[in-house]
């Protein structure tokens, strides 16, 4: 979860191989970190160099990189990462030159949801009972909880809780660390896109911001949340309108999650307006 907590927060991450890897190896191993994040992120591609030389040090100009190499040179400059995974001994290091979030991970509030989060994945991993599309999925779903807080916190509506806690509070330094980079940036940019795209449909902005609002919300109370499906409902009267509902969630088998809740809820109203 280093590594990911690295990609999140915009490093300079390299994958060191030795000798004896391939260059489509490394390729695995880079393509891998990007898809910890991506999706839902966009645009982690930018920050991709699988096969990084000496002769062209131009990658470490950018702000955050994740670039894989097979000379020992690399690993041996910490002035050209800030993160190193060293394949070979399945050993991350951390560059001497850095004081943040990395060196002080294990510290950080968020850092036992992590491991909450991944502890039960490594355990399926070892019992062969789990596949690299279904580790992808459980990724995907829990960074959007971060990419949903990094929009929601600048409208005060998160509530999930962990341990009697806050999901805001808990993950509230990740998320400033996320917010103050280019790829959050890129983040709001593409939402701005879609904005534009659905200027001339209001409806369906307004049944994005509802769908986020029940991912974000673990306590809506009852009026508010009959109110919530009663509008999604109205806005499925076709097929059309199902497949554009069905766009705007998230591409994980989670995704269906933010609606089935509503089955299963006390409320007879709600109940059945979800089935």
């Amino acid at each position: 979860m280093l590594i990911y907590e690295g990609v999140l927060t915009e490093k300079r991450i390299l994958f060191c191989g030795g000798l004896d890897h391939s260059a489509e190896e490394i390729l695995d191993y880079c393509f891998a970190c990007v898809s910890l994040v991506s999706p839902p992120l966009v645009g982690v591609l930018c920050m991709l160099h699988p096969y990084a030389t000496l002769s062209n040090l131009k990658f470490t100009d950018e702000q955050g990189y994740i670039a894989g190499v097979t000379n020992p040179i690399f690993k041996q400059n910490p002035k050209l990462f800030d993160l190193c995974a060293e394949i070979d001994i399945a050993k991350l290091q951390v560059s001497r030159n850095h004081s943040d979030n990395l060196s002080t991970y294990e510290n950080e509030k968020y850092y036992q949801l992590d491991i909450d989060f991944i502890r039960p994945i490594m355990a399926r991993v070892q019992t062969n009972s789990i596949n690299d599309e279904d580790i992808r999925k459980c990724f995907e779903s829990y960074t959007q909880v971060i990419l949903d807080l990094a929009f929601g916190l600048e409208s005060g509506r998160p509530d999930m809780m962990h341990d009697s806690e806050r999901i805001s509070d808990v993950m509230s330094a990740r998320v400033k660390r996320f917010q103050r980079t280019t790829l959050y940036q890129i983040q709001k940019a593409f939402m701005c896109f879609k904005d534009m795209e659905m200027r001339d449909n209001i409806s369906l902005s307004l049944i994005e911001s509802l769908i986020r609002r029940l991912r974000l919300s673990r306590d809506i109370k009852e009026p508010e949340l009959l109110t919530i499906f009663q509008q999604i409902y109205r806005f499925l009267q076709d097929e059309d309108s199902v497949l554009k509902f069905l766009s705007l969630l998230p591409l994980s088998r989670d995704g269906v999650l933010t609606i089935a809740q509503g089955l299963f809820h006390p409320s007879p109203d709600i109940e059945r307006i979800c089935t």
